[in-house]
């Protein structure tokens, strides 16, 4: 029996709906998740919690400046910072993916990673690029909050609002996924699992028993606003379409061939999201569904780099 501590240690690089497919018990029970950070909030990116949700390519590879500056310098005399306060400056000023898996991923460690993130809008402002995931959860539209300045100044201002199929945002892209592909074949090599979880069926309620809902056209998913998606928000087929093409060109540029976990039937979206980001998120079954399709791709590398690990040490008693 492979005992959890003996196992490849586990990175994750996608969004909230990969990070719940990959909690299911079969993954938790037998494979050890990235390092835990001691601080859970803290403006210390060595010792702050990694965020529960990846970033876009284009924040990924776009430098702090001014604005992330003014970012930091308001949290770091703000006496009450808040937990969506946290949220906001790990994307703006840019918490360190790239650098963080170098640090902490060992020769058998896997990663697991989709491109969701992609989807969602950016503020491109001040030579900088961020994007607007955590915003529905955060309390900044109050003229009170102390971050308040980066809602009413950018995040309200359509000059600034990019969204991911701006055709010079895609483009630009392109170019940086072209890098990621690089910098993550570097660290990881083979050990790769990429996960397509867009769906074409927004549902409300169970597999046996499935409701479709409408989602109001408001504020409550600014990410999606400029974005063609918001013209048919029951359909997702556009979502599922870029996902792929992003995916697609990743692989071209990726040196190895990778894995990819895709389930296209039975799979729903439950209209509560549990981190308030936006109206809907995968429904349980479904991240069950994906998450014993991932398992059963964690087990298939982690299969071969036993098989590895014993040639080398027949070699080596020879």
């Amino acid at each position: 029996m492979i005992f959890k501590d003996t196992s490849p240690k586990l990175f994750v690089f996608g969004a909230c709906d990969l990070h719940a497919s990959v909690k299911i018990d079969m993954i938790s029970n037998e494979f050890s998740r990235e390092l835990i950070r001691t601080g859970r909030d803290s403006l210390n990116f060595e010792t702050c919690h990694v965020p529960p949700f990846s970033t876009s390519m284009l924040s990924l590879y776009t430098k702090p400046n001014e604005l992330a500056n003014r970012v930091h310098d308001t949290l770091t005399k703000t006496k009450n910072v808040r937990r969506y306060h946290y949220a906001l400056y790990k994307e703006i000023v840019k918490f360190p993916y790239i650098k963080y898996f170098k640090e902490n991923a060992g020769p058998n460690d896997i990663l697991i990673m989709n491109l969701s993130s992609e989807l969602y809008t950016k503020i491109k402002a001040k030579a900088e690029t961020f994007t607007i995931i955590p915003i529905p959860d955060a309390r900044i539209h109050d003229d009170k909050d102390q971050l308040h300045w980066l809602y009413k100044e950018y995040i309200t201002k359509d000059e600034y609002i990019v969204s991911f199929d701006n055709e010079q945002s895609l483009n630009e892209t392109y170019d940086v996924l072209q890098d990621f592909a690089r910098d993550i074949y570097e660290i990881f090599q083979d050990r790769v699992v990429l996960v397509k979880t867009h769906v074409t069926n927004l549902a409300l309620g169970t597999t046996a028993d499935i409701e479709k809902i409408k989602i109001p056209l408001n504020g409550t998913i600014p990410f999606y606003k400029p974005s063609k998606i918001m013209q048919d928000p029951l359909d997702h087929t556009y979502a599922q379409r870029a996902t792929n093409l992003l995916l697609n060109k990743f692989r071209k540029w990726y040196k190895t061939e990778l894995p990819v976990v895709s389930v296209t039937e039975g799979v729903f979206l439950d209209y509560d999201h549990p981190y308030g980001y936006s109206p809907f998120h995968l429904h349980s079954s479904s991240c069950e569904k994906i998450g014993l399709n991932i398992y059963n791709e964690l087990v298939k590398i982690r299969n071969r780099l036993l098989t590895q690990k014993e040639n080398n040490n027949d070699n080596i008693n020879i």
